[in-house]
């Protein structure tokens, strides 16, 4: 069993966002998309991605994205192929006014606001783990990100549905320990993210948007239909999709893409394909199809780890959101390091937030027996929090040497 704690999910999503931000950055003087592929570029002289990335990861929090949105909002006047001209004009509002005044009805249901919910979805699903769609301050908060620059419903809907995408794939993954997730996993995640999405809107005042959604799932309107989410997509005939800048045709074609390839480039080839492309969903798909099964390799191989470990832009993100995941556990296990004497129940009791900690991030994984941590002291971080793991899980005797070993293990965390 691998002993791996640290799952590298912030690495891939920044290297995944880097190399297909290309697709935003060199359509417009590449040509043919499919050749973006084959296209060598020198990421170090390529400051504006870099930079664009470095903002969206930023919007991670409520105060954050506020802080931000004046420098998204420069940034989106530099690159105005970026975003919609009804985006801008929403976030270049809110920067000035500090008022929301997002775009309403048709002129605000273009899917570019997708790629502002990543640093949030990192952000929260590393202080929420399993129970992330279950917090009720979590969706406002993408509900207030997305009226920055969107007050349709339909944008609303199709990012909170991507939202619980994102969700559910990550969550499969941690309980695979990291692993590829198998086409039964990829087709639970989509049928679990899209049902309890469609399932919150299910009110009256919200009919009129949910049918933009039916070729999704039937069950919006025929609640005796055994066909899951995931089986209807498959009977979109592809003929019919569109791979525009418009919310619906981004999540059917995303979805679609999702279900049917399990090779990146196939997948990226046949959305290329597709008419109306527009090259954000290019993105998107590289996001939620590494996600799914981890970085291609031809990712791994264009933007290895230690090109982004050695940028200063983009280095933080590495550690940032292990940080934010592991500080219940950090804080409880530096109480139990303290100078103070605690009975057996009180330790027990400790050991049980510990678990629950592990369990919330998704550390659920068959171990081996601890006897003792003698001549097996970890040797980093991730070693450090593995052995915890099996010591809380395999102790039943709460006693001196089991604070010997928490004072072991809480002295290699704060190295």
């Amino acid at each position: 069993m691998s002993k791996r704690l640290y799952f590298e999910y912030s690495y891939e999503i920044v290297a995944s966002l880097l190399f297909a931000s290309r697709f935003l950055f060199y359509t417009k003087t590449d040509g043919e998309y499919s050749r973006l592929l084959d296209k060598k570029i020198d990421y170090k002289s390529e400051n504006r991605q870099k930079e664009y990335i470095n903002l969206l990861l930023k919007l991670d929090e409520q105060k954050t994205i506020e802080n931000n949105i004046y420098n998204l909002t420069q940034y989106y006047k530099n690159n105005p192929f970026l975003v919609s001209e009804a985006t801008l004009v929403a976030l270049s509002e809110f920067s000035h006014t500090n008022n929301l005044l997002p775009a309403g009805g048709e002129w605000a249901n273009t899917s570019d606001g997708f790629l502002h919910l990543v640093g949030y979805f990192l952000s929260s699903y590393t202080k929420e783990g399993h129970y992330l769609l279950e917090r009720k301050e979590v969706l406002d908060g993408l509900e207030k990100i997305t009226n920055f620059s969107h007050a349709n419903m339909r944008v609303l809907i199709s990012h909170t549905l991507f939202f619980a995408l994102m969700t559910k794939l990550l969550e499969a993954r941690v309980n695979s320990n990291g692993s590829a997730l198998k086409k039964k996993q990829i087709v639970e995640a989509v049928d679990q993210a899209i049902r309890r999405v469609l399932h919150q809107y299910r009110d009256y005042q919200y009919l009129g948007d949910l049918r933009y959604f039916v070729r999704l799932d039937k069950q919006i309107y025929d609640h005796a239909t055994l066909i899951n989410p995931s089986g209807q997509i498959a009977k979109i005939n592809a003929k019919e999709l569109r791979a525009g800048n418009y919310v619906i045709d981004s999540i059917e074609t995303l979805l679609y893409s999702l279900l049917r390839f399990k090779k990146y480039e196939e997948g990226l080839k046949f959305i290329a394909d597709i008419p109306g492309f527009h090259p954000l969903n290019g993105i998107l798909f590289t996001l939620l199809f590494n996600l799914a099964h981890g970085l291609p390799s031809i990712i791994k191989k264009d933007i290895p780890r230690v090109l982004i470990a050695n940028d200063s832009q983009l280095s933080p993100f590495l550690e940032r959101y292990k940080d934010l995941a592991f500080r219940p556990i950090k804080m409880i296990v530096a109480r139990m390091s303290g100078n103070e004497i605690f009975p057996p129940d009180e330790l027990a009791n400790f050991a049980s937030q510990i678990e629950f900690e592990f369990e919330r991030i998704g550390v659920n994984i068959s171990f081996p027996i601890l006897k003792s941590l003698a001549g097996k002291l970890p040797v980093n971080k991730a070693e450090a929090y593995y052995q915890l793991y099996l010591l809380i899980k395999s102790t039943k005797k709460y006693d001196e040497t089991f604070v010997g070993h928490i004072i072991i293990i809480n002295n290699i965390i704060n190295l």
